[in-house]
């Protein structure tokens, strides 16, 4: 199954730490993983992320933005996405778009 992370954090705290661990199960069962996130995000650089998943950065502006919106819906279909997890409100704004 492919399976879409999308964070929009810019630092690192507790939700980023448990995307970590649950891409890291994920991988562990068999599953793709891609993750968007903003370009200069922590998580961007994490180990884990960086050997266990697809890292997708994108430039976050604003809080409302189409071509984020847009972005993720290449993704989609570039890598015939299964699920979409939004990880905070602003993803999900952008799933909303």
């Amino acid at each position: 199954m492919n399976i879409l992370h999308i964070s929009s954090a810019n630092s690192w705290r507790g939700g980023e730490q448990q995307i970590v661990y649950l891409i890291d199960e994920l991988q562990t069962i068999g599953h793709i993983n891609i993750l968007m996130h903003p370009i200069h995000a922590p998580i961007g650089n994490h180990n884990q992320i960086k050997n266990k998943c697809i890292a997708i950065p994108y430039r976050k502006v604003i809080s409302v933005n189409p071509w984020v919106a847009n972005k993720i819906e290449n993704v989609v279909s570039k890598y015939n996405i299964d699920i979409i997890h939004a990880h905070d409100s602003h993803a999900h704004t952008f799933l909303y778009l």
